[in-house]
C-alpha cells in the first residue's frame, strides 16, 4: 500500500512537535530536496514511518494511513496486541549454529500487520548495516529489517549474504546465466560471485550512527 505525502504529513504534524517540512527533514536526517522527491512521487518510504514511529511511539499502520486513530505508547500493554517485536542480531554467524548472533538489547516493535505485507514477522530480525553496505541507500549503521524466511534471489532485492570474506549486503539481478550482485561500498568484493542468502532487507532506517 502506498503511503501519499500530504495526509501522512498531517497525521505527523497532529501526533508530534514537526510543524514545517524543514523540521521533518531534520528530524528524519535528510536533506529537503528529498522532501521535495517524496512530494513529487507521493509515495512516502517505509523507513520514515517506522523511523518517526519509533521516536515519536506511534503506530507505523495509522502512520501510514491505514488506521483512523493514532496509537501513542507502543510499549504498553494496551497496544500489545498485533505488535511484533523484532529480535537484534550481530552481521556475523555462530559457529555453532551457523545462524545470525543475537545482540542483547530490546527488541524492536513494529506492527505485525503492517510488516506481513513485506514478509514474515515471525522470521524477520533487526541489525546494523555492517561495513560493506550499499552507499549511499544504505550505509553502515544503518538499521536493516531482514526477513530470513526469504532465502531465494528476487530481481532488484537486497539480500543480506555471507562470503568467503564475511557477511555483507548486496543487491541482486537475476541473469540468463545465474545470479549477478550489484557492488556495494567496499571495492575489494566486487569481484565476489555467489554466497549464501541469510535473508531480504525489507527495510532501513537511517541515521543512528552505530555499526553491528
Amino acid at each position: 500500500m502506498r503511503t501519499q505525502f500530504s495526509p501522512f504529513f498531517e497525521r505527523v504534524m497532529q501526533a508530534t512537535d514537526i510543524e514545517n517540512q524543514s523540521q521533518l527533514a531534520k528530524v528524519l536526517g535528510v536533506g529537503r530536496a528529498a522532501i521535495s522527491l517524496v512530494k513529487q512521487k507521493n509515495s512516502v518510504p517505509s523507513r520514515w514511518i517506522l523511523l518517526l514511529s519509533r521516536a515519536y511511539d506511534l503506530d507505523p499502520v495509522w502512520l501510514a494511513g491505514e488506521d483512523e486513530e493514532p496509537e501513542q505508547d507502543m510499549s504498553s500493554a494496551d497496544h500489545t496486541e498485533g505488535i511484533a517485536t523484532l529480535p537484534w542480531v550481530r552481521p556475523e554467524l555462530d559457529p555453532g549454529t551457523g545462524t545470525l548472533r543475537p545482540l542483547e538489547r530490546p527488541g524492536w516493535p513494529v506492527s505485525a500487520g503492517w510488516l506481513s505485507q513485506w514478509g514474515s514477522p515471525e522470521q524477520t530480525v533487526v541489525l546494523y548495516a555492517p561495513s560493506a553496505a550499499l552507499e549511499p541507500e544504505i550505509t553502515p549503521g544503518d538499521i536493516l529489517a531482514v526477513d530470513q524466511a526469504q532465502t531465494t534471489a528476487t530481481d532488484g532485492g537486497i539480500f543480506l549474504l555471507t562470503l568467503p570474506t564475511g557477511i555483507i549486503l548486496r543487491r541482486l539481478w537475476l541473469q540468463p546465466d545465474g545470479v549477478r550482485l550489484e557492488p556495494g561500498s567496499d571495492q575489494t568484493l566486487q569481484a565476489e560471485e555467489g554466497g549464501d542468502l541469510l535473508g531480504r532487507v525489507l527495510f532501513s532506517v537511517r541515521g543512528h550512527g552505530q555499526s553491528g
